[in-house]
């Protein structure tokens, strides 16, 4: 029961792990494109850098969301190479006790 517990629990961190990451780099990429994009109809359009300003403030909230969606990748990388790290540890100690 133990193990299949653990695998239930690698898979499904190793999902939202993939489903975050592909999130995150989603939305940090279309970010670029769309920033890059409005620059580039600015400059064509001959208007001061500084009515960049309201593109930066709407699309800091895709910011925020792309960083949340990298840093729960992050945090479940973590959980992911700790119970490695532990059953490697486990592993390790039965061996040696046997």
């Amino acid at each position: 029961m133990g193990l299949s517990k653990r695998l239930a629990e690698i898979s499904s961190l190793l999902f939202f792990a993939w489903i975050s990451l592909m999130i995150g780099f989603y939305v940090v990429v279309n970010l670029i494109i769309n920033s890059v994009a409005a620059v580039a109809d600015l400059i064509l359009r001959n208007l001061p850098l500084g009515s960049y300003l309201p593109i930066l403030i709407g699309s800091s909230a895709r910011v925020l969301v792309g960083v949340g969606f990298v840093i729960m990748w992050l945090y479940v990388w973590k959980r992911l190479s700790e119970w490695y790290f532990w059953s490697r540890l486990e592993r390790g100690r039965l061996t040696q006790a046997v």
